[in-house]
């Protein structure tokens, strides 16, 4: 018996494309994907549009999806961090190099 799938729902809103894939052993799986390329290019869109201050309290730091910041959370309550402490995680994680397509405003947080 050969793999199948089939599209469950796709969310325009949040990009979200849920897939029922039957397997050949019997077995299923449901995937869900979510495209953050649009997140992405609006973040670089709206980047230049940021100032180079942070005097104010209206600073448009980052614009990450959904799914990864939820998952995120999950871990770091796995992990028992307190509110403080995820705080300090979530600035660690938009201080990474590898994360920089989600900052909108440069600079160290």
């Amino acid at each position: 018996m050969s793999e199948t799938t089939l599209l469950l729902d796709a969310d325009p809103l949040t990009g979200r494309v849920r897939t029922f894939h039957a397997l050949p052993d019997g077995r299923f799986a449901v995937a869900s994907a979510v495209d953050v390329e649009p997140i992405l290019e609006q973040n670089k869109d709206l980047a230049p549009l940021q100032g180079t201050t942070w005097k104010d309290n209206d600073n448009l730091v980052a614009r990450i999806p959904m799914p990864i910041y939820m998952a995120l959370r999950k871990t770091w309550c796995e992990q028992g961090l307190s509110m403080l402490d995820r705080q300090h995680a979530m600035h660690q994680f938009l201080n990474d190099p590898d994360h920089r397509f989600f900052r909108v405003k440069a600079g160290t947080l």
